[in-house]
């Protein structure tokens, strides 16, 4: 990732790290791999951002959403605004906005929070979606996966002659509640940065599940 080809001054940015989430604003971009931020605040409060503390971080723009990780540096108290420097790090996705058909599908996945950092990979997770389109899926979760959490997923395909397992990197984009199940909710996930294969598969499977759907 370039973050001076993406990122400019004044970027809202979301940033998250042990289910607590944040929003603040570019300061600046010093170089491909350095940006700074304004200090974030949640409920009127400010938050510190600590030196070596890693955080998810989404930017949402016209050509779509950028995700990725990056580790705190240092702060800067200074002028008149704390202003925290950050550098970015290995895992990026630049996700496009859906404007893809969803197809009603039923399919065994697994889901994984991807690890930040040295954190140890998590337990996989075995669920069914509800629909796939050809950058995303849907799928009901539990509520410790939130919006902004990025994923590994394993996606089995086994409809209309297509046999394949599908190993993507996702973002959750999107949640709603589920009534009557609280620890529940369905979660909306972008793929990002699909293979040329992958995408192919995922274009034949959603385009055989609509033509079936308006042959009924």
């Amino acid at each position: 990732m370039n973050c001076k080809s993406i990122l400019k001054m004044g970027d809202r940015l979301v940033i998250k790290q042990r289910g607590k989430e944040f929003t603040t604003n570019i300061d600046e971009v010093m170089d491909e791999s350095n940006f700074s931020i304004l200090q974030p605040f949640s409920n009127g409060k400010p938050i510190e951002l600590e030196p070596g503390d890693e955080y998810k971080v989404t930017c949402i723009k016209g050509g779509g959403i950028h995700s990725f990780n990056a580790i705190v540096v240092r702060t800067d108290l200074s002028g008149r605004v704390k202003v925290t420097y950050l550098c970015f790090t290995s895992d990026y996705m630049h996700l496009q906005r859906r404007n893809a058909f969803r197809c009603p599908m039923s399919l065994d996945a697994e889901i994984r929070k991807k690890a930040l950092g040295a954190q140890e990979p998590q337990e996989w997770l075995q669920v069914k979606t509800m629909d796939v389109s050809e950058t995303g899926m849907r799928v009901r979760l539990g509520t410790r996966f939130t919006k902004g959490d990025l994923l590994e997923c394993n996606l089995k395909v086994n409809r209309f002659g297509i046999y394949s397992t599908l190993s993507l990197m996702g973002v959750i984009v999107r949640e709603q509640p589920l009534p009557g199940w609280p620890d529940q909710h369905v979660c909306g996930i972008a793929f990002g940065d699909i293979s040329p294969a992958a995408r192919n598969t995922l274009l034949k499977l959603v385009t055989l599940g609509q033509r079936k759907s308006l042959g009924k």
